[in-house]
């Protein structure tokens, strides 16, 4: 199941922006290139250290990239309480105690 479909379409934008295949950029960044691959199919996200590397290049669309993550991660979490039939769940009210945040 595609969960990362905005941001995927992100990091392969940018790779064809660079004119890089799927290996190139993959040994560029020192990961096979079938992982490169899955994220952009929307399979999975880039390992977080990778995804700092590519995210900190001057030319990379941060701003692009982060919109679409955040659809991204809003949308599993509503499909995920879709699928499962939960309803959200509200924290319990809590009394503090002086100024300790201690909750009883």
């Amino acid at each position: 199941m595609k969960h990362f479909t905005r941001s995927g379409e992100v990091i392969k934008a940018y790779r064809n922006k660079l004119g890089l295949t799927q290996r190139e950029i993959a040994a560029e960044y020192g990961m096979h290139s079938q992982f490169w691959s899955n994220a952009e199919r929307s399979l999975c996200l880039l390992p977080t250290p990778t995804m700092r590397l590519v995210y900190n290049r001057a030319d990379f669309p941060r701003k692009d990239f982060d919109k679409a993550l955040r659809e991204d991660l809003f949308e599993s979490h509503i499909v995920k309480y879709r699928s499962t039939g939960q309803k959200r769940k509200r924290a319990p009210k809590s009394k503090h105690i002086g100024n300790f945040g201690i909750n009883v």
